[in-house]
């Protein structure tokens, strides 16, 4: 509720926060890819009024539905409406000129389940009712693969045609960030290894610990190798922030994955401070309590070169650098919020 309330007042007084973003990255010579969560239309209390779409509200017909019809809180991708919704957001961060898109996929699958969007369809592709074939009948794993690459097709032509309409000489790029291993990609239709073959994507990032997948297993890096070798997409493999328990782990797990042949890392749920060892015990630990520095790691991994001299030599010293002042409030060794 505060961040809703904040960012209201924000843009209230003309603060637009994608163009903050994008002006600051690119001030840095860096690159921004903007987000887009796939399934990320409302949650369930206590948050519901605060993370919600008017889209999904207005349109329960198009959500899923599992195959004993119990409705699921997601939108179908099955339905033309649901997909042309997500361009026109697509389009909408497009005028702010990011480096590219970058599609979240791992965030709220399924894409779709039984609803009669995709029901109707399977049934005048393979003549049988959806509902009664088992729930790994690959003939539900190839639709579903159809949908979604038609899906990124779509989001394709969208950058190439809005490139070229705002006369942009640089392509805007299209990533994908997928899950785990080759099967969960497939039951839930990513069929990378065909957006791939279409370069339909320019990079793919992979998610470890997706819900709804096989945790079980480790990541399939050789697949991912094996798909992108001698093709110009690139894979990068995801280091999750709150589970780098220690220093030599964290360092140890980027070399694996340098040495599987991902050209880069992801972070997700990064963070100024937190996660090395030690780490608090339950139920005391938080992934965002400041026990030590976590930034000094996490922004050396991209050097390849250094690793091995990073991990020879430890953990970097943090950089502290306390607050004195903001405005009018003055803080030091008199906390200035105990009254409360």
């Amino acid at each position: 509720g505060y961040v809703t309330d904040s960012i209201k007042k924000f843009i209230a007084a003309g603060s637009d926060h994608t163009k903050l973003a994008v002006r600051a990255a690119h001030s840095m010579d860096k690159k921004i890819m903007i987000g887009f969560r796939a399934q990320a239309w409302q949650t369930p209390p206590a948050f519901e009024d605060y993370f919600s779409s008017d889209f999904y509200r207005a349109h329960p017909e198009w959500r899923t539905v599992d195959r004993d019809g119990t409705p699921v809180m997601r939108m179908s991708y099955a339905v033309p409406e649901v997909r042309q919704h997500i361009l026109g957001i697509l389009r909408e961060v497009l005028a702010y000129q990011p480096d590219g898109i970058e599609i979240i996929y791992f965030r709220g699958l399924p894409l779709m389940l039984w609803e009669d969007a995709f029901s109707d369809l399977f049934e005048k592709k393979y003549g049988i009712d959806a509902r009664k074939v088992p729930e790994n009948d690959p003939r539900l794993y190839e639709l579903r693969g159809e949908i979604m690459t038609g899906f990124m097709r779509d989001v394709r032509e969208l950058l190439d045609d809005v490139q070229k309409q705002q006369g942009r000489k640089s392509r805007y790029e299209l990533s994908a960030s997928v899950v785990h291993t080759k099967t969960d990609n497939t039951k839930f239709g990513l069929d990378v290894e065909r957006w791939v073959k279409e370069e339909l994507v320019d990079s793919i990032g992979i998610f470890p610990a997706a819900f709804h997948t096989d945790t079980s297993k480790p990541v399939d890096v050789d697949w991912f190798r094996q798909i992108t070798k001698d093709t110009k997409t690139k894979f990068h493999a995801l280091m999750i922030g709150w589970r780098l328990s220690s220093y030599k782990d964290a360092i140890g797990e980027a070399r694996r994955y340098y040495g599987a042949g991902a050209d880069g890392l992801i972070f997700w749920d990064p963070s100024a401070t937190g996660f090395y060892t030690p780490r608090p015990p339950l139920p005391t630990r938080h992934y965002t309590r400041a026990v030590s520095t976590y930034w000094p790691l996490v922004s050396r991994l991209g050097h390849t070169e250094i690793l091995p001299e990073l991990e020879a030599a430890g953990r970097p010293a943090p950089k502290y650098i306390p607050l004195k002042r903001y405005g009018n409030y003055w803080f030091g060794r008199w906390i200035p919020d105990v009254g409360f």
